[in-house]
């Protein structure tokens, strides 16, 4: 039977499956784990800003349905716009998401305000 490499190790064994890729489960572990870590890095920036602005939103909310608020105080609060998990168009209108929590932005008077409310 012909040899493989391990693609974590780099160490060469001799498969005992047709379809066995790493010399163990210890190393397909430590393999899938490396991969695992890299992704989760990756998007962690973004995760704690998305996070961040929801805690934003139930200070606000503080246990109401909905509210309307000015941009100003979002910002003051340390709100990114940019940051969010669904984006939805509705009857002309950019609804954003992030979790249980829908906001959309609209100008009155030259001021912008954001309406904040939970389905």
């Amino acid at each position: 039977m012909e040899t493989k490499i391990d693609p974590h190790t780099g160490e060469e064994f001799i498969p005992r499956r047709r379809n066995q890729i790493f010399a163990n489960n210890a190393n397909k572990t430590a393999f899938n784990n490396e991969k695992a870590t890299k992704i989760r890095e990756e998007r962690a920036l973004q995760t704690k800003d998305v996070n961040r602005n929801y805690e934003i939103l139930k200070l606000i909310l503080n246990d109401k349905n909905e509210k309307i608020v000015r941009d100003t105080t979002l910002n003051d609060l340390g709100f990114k716009y940019n940051c969010y998990h669904k984006f939805l168009e509705i009857v002309n209108q950019n609804i954003f998401n992030i979790y249980d929590i829908y906001f959309k932005t609209f100008e009155s008077n030259s001021i912008i305000y954001t309406k904040i409310y939970k389905l």
